[in-house]
């Protein structure tokens, strides 16, 4: 009878303390669940936290795609300054050519072969101007400039598939985490179960062999926490590898606010329209038309002025500074009749010098104009195939619009229908977790009552941690497409 009542308290006070450990169980539970929720990554004053917007930021400053699309812009500004020169300023050249010759001369009054060695130089300024070459210029210097406005939105489109990369990433961080942080709880609850039921088994109120069902459950749930976080690794690998960052343990992910948006899960369900990628298209189209135009006056006359001065200096040019005196020449001739006759003529020796360098310069000097018209009448079909060619550029280009205007659209669509979808998923599973918390407590309740055994409390428990898993990911899954809408809105409008 003593052995029996011993029996009888021990029993009592062991369901005593299981209500109480159940209790605290349950506190240690949702205070998990809070810090879950708040923080996914710890509080740690030594890190740098950033949030969606900070990400957003960082990765669109660091991102080597955005400088490449500057470089471009920058380039574009050179071409556009060089045209612009081009349609009102005339080309201007210089040129300077020496010529060396190296050659034999026979003297005039020797006849014998002299060496002469002689150099010329010649210089002259050139001057050529279009003044009218059917608008190529002026059509190319337009598309130029509309080049430049499709830079730019091609830049902003840029952003915004960042952005897109960085909030998928940012959010396959969370659910990783959150995953993760579920999977500790349950395992932690697991523990605790199958504690309890050793402390049942040594009260000899259950049976020691359903403690491998406990055993069975738990191992399942260590291997889920290694693959949980195997992904939270690969997944914040990811997202530092975006953002530059050599040290994944640096910085962490603030979290707070990222839910707030599903209160305005209306607003962004109701977004429509793509302007930048519509406005991206015309200009395109407006660039390509100028090409076409530019092309086309290929075929019309051109009207070209041109100026041309120029001098030069040749070494062996000569001057006479005087004469050497009067000396007479001999002439032996013979009459008919066979007399011979001396007879003498005066000679006067020239006296030659270099003619100076200036002198020749100036003396040489001249200057020209002329203006040329030119008719295009046969260039090989080059002219015609050119043209042709831009033509079908800018068929093509029509083409392209209306995919990418359509594929943005479809985009935006596909983003809005998975929104819609993760909305009623998260009504669904919120309304799912509390059916089963209420379960959950009323099950509780029976156990203490002695009406379930501990097992079937653990089914129970299993059922509302899986909702509550289930609501997480639903509340997280539909905070990401809301957030991937308004980024893919915000950076195409």
């Amino acid at each position: 009878m003593v052995y029996l009542s011993s029996i009888s308290c021990r029993t009592l006070c062991l369901r005593a303390a299981m209500r109480h450990y159940a209790l605290l169980r349950a506190n240690t539970t949702a205070f998990l669940l809070c810090l879950t929720t708040s923080f996914l990554f710890g509080q740690n004053t030594d890190r740098v936290q950033y949030s969606l917007d900070d990400c957003l930021i960082f990765s669109l400053d660091v991102d080597n795609s955005l400088q490449l699309q500057q470089i471009k812009i920058s380039l574009n500004a050179l071409d556009i300054k060089s045209s612009n020169l081009g349609m009102y300023t005339p080309n201007v050249s210089a040129s300077i050519t020496e010529n060396l010759n190296f050659s034999n001369s026979i003297d005039p009054l020797t006849f014998n072969f002299v060496a002469q060695n002689t150099n010329a130089t010649l210089g002259s300024i050139d001057l050529a101007w279009d003044l009218f070459n059917g608008f190529q210029k002026q059509n190319a210097h337009k598309g130029l400039l509309t080049d430049r406005s499709v830079f730019e939105l091609e830049e902003d489109l840029l952003e915004r598939e960042i952005a897109i990369i960085t909030t998928q990433s940012f959010f396959a961080v969370l659910a990783s985490k959150i995953s993760l942080d579920l999977v500790d709880t349950a395992l932690y609850q697991s523990l605790a179960d199958i504690n309890q039921y050793d402390l049942l088994i040594q009260a000899g109120l259950q049976p020691a062999a359903s403690r491998v069902e406990f055993e069975v459950s738990l191992t399942e749930q260590e291997l889920q926490q290694a693959r949980a976080k195997a992904q939270l690794n690969r997944s914040k690998l990811s997202l530092a590898q975006l953002l530059q960052q050599n040290d994944q343990a640096l910085f962490t992910l603030d979290t707070s606010g990222i839910f707030s948006i599903i209160r305005d899960s209306s607003i962004y369900l109701s977004q429509q329209g793509v302007e930048k990628t519509r406005l991206l298209g015309e200009l395109r189209l407006t660039a390509e038309n100028y090409r076409y135009q530019s092309m086309k006056g290929l075929l019309w006359p051109t009207i070209s002025l041109g100026a041309r001065i120029n001098t030069n200096f040749f070494s062996a040019s000569q001057q006479i500074n005087g004469f050497s005196g009067q000396n007479d020449f001999p002439i032996i001739g013979v009459t008919t009749s066979g007399e011979t006759v001396t007879s003498t003529i005066p000679f006067t020796q020239p006296i030659y010098s270099p003619r100076p360098f200036g002198n020749q310069l100036k003396t040489n000097f001249s200057q020209s104009a002329n203006l040329t018209i030119s008719f295009p009448l046969w260039g090989r079909y080059q002219r015609i195939q050119a043209i042709q060619q831009q033509q079908l550029t800018q068929e093509q280009t029509i083409l392209s619009n209306v995919n990418d205007l359509r594929e943005d659209e479809n985009r935006l669509a596909l983003y809005i229908q998975d929104a819609h979808g993760a909305l009623e998923t998260y009504h669904q599973t919120k309304r799912l977790y509390n059916i089963n918390a209420k379960a959950s407590l009323v099950a509780q309740t029976r156990y203490e009552g002695g009406l379930i055994s501990p097992y079937e409390l653990s089914l129970v428990r299993n059922r509302q941690q899986l909702a509550r898993v289930q609501f997480h990911q639903a509340r997280l899954d539909l905070a990401s497409k809301l957030h991937l809408i308004r980024v893919f809105y915000e950076y195409s409008n």
